[in-house]
């Protein structure tokens, strides 16, 4: 097994405050940056066992969405958080190829940056885009509406005040070469739930479909497809570098 490279921590100012990442630079511009934007309540080392096994093909970097585990910037909504991680980009790696990688909410950031010069490929990782459709991520929100919860807000500014935005537009901006990695739990239809499900939903399947992306559906996943299916996850990162 491949030794684990050493993750430094870093700190990067922009002009929508500071973003923090754990990162394995070997400083050679020509190596491809891949860049993970993990999802809302990820571990502090989420995915992080990633890092031995791709050490030789890419320079790795492991972000959180700001409030994560990670500063919290004067606003938490998407806009503002992408433009942070854009201006980030363009400061570290403006001269390196770089393959965002989003997790969950972290797709929403990912896709973000699609147009930047140094983006041609990209994996999303159990990507929702309407987020009125999914029933899972709104009966959570409703179990944190307790007067005082400090998470609630934050779901409000960054998904909406009813916590049902749609941001089905940004998939315009992804790149020809984009990979998707949805669980094969299905979210439809409402249910008790036993699990979580995957909160990709049929219809944004077909949709990236009929935009060219690769899908591959994660047998026994539900929205954890890096736990259940790490070999198809590692499979779409290495082929996406």
């Amino acid at each position: 097994m491949e030794p684990a490279p050493a993750l430094q921590p870093h700190l990067v100012h922009t002009r929508h405050g500071d973003l923090s990442f754990k990162a394995a630079l070997a400083g050679d511009a020509g190596r491809p940056v891949l860049l993970v934007i993990r999802g809302l309540f990820s571990r502090a080392d989420h995915m992080e066992e990633l890092a031995a096994p791709l050490s030789a093909e890419a320079d790795i970097v492991f972000a959180h969405l700001p409030g994560m585990h990670s500063p919290t910037l004067p606003g938490s909504d998407l806009t503002t958080i992408t433009k942070a991680f854009r201006e980030m980009m363009a400061e570290r790696f403006a001269d390196r190829r770089v393959v965002p990688t989003g997790v969950s909410a972290g797709c929403l950031v990912a896709l973000g940056l699609a147009s930047l010069p140094q983006v041609d490929a990209m994996v999303l990782v159990e990507p929702f885009l309407d987020v009125s459709q999914c029933w899972p991520l709104r009966e959570f929100a409703a179990a944190k509406a307790a007067p005082g919860s400090t998470l609630l807000p934050w779901l409000k500014a960054f998904f909406g005040p009813n916590v049902a935005d749609d941001f089905s537009p940004l998939a315009n901006q992804a790149p020809a070469r984009t990979a998707v990695l949805v669980g094969a739990v299905p979210l439809e239809p409402p249910r008790a739930m036993t699990r979580f499900p995957s909160l990709t939903s049929e219809a944004e399947r077909a949709m990236w479909r009929a935009r060219g992306a690769k899908v591959t559906v994660c047998p026994d996943a539900g929205h954890d497809v890096p736990a259940r299916a790490p070999q198809a996850l590692l499979a779409a990162l290495r082929e996406a570098l």
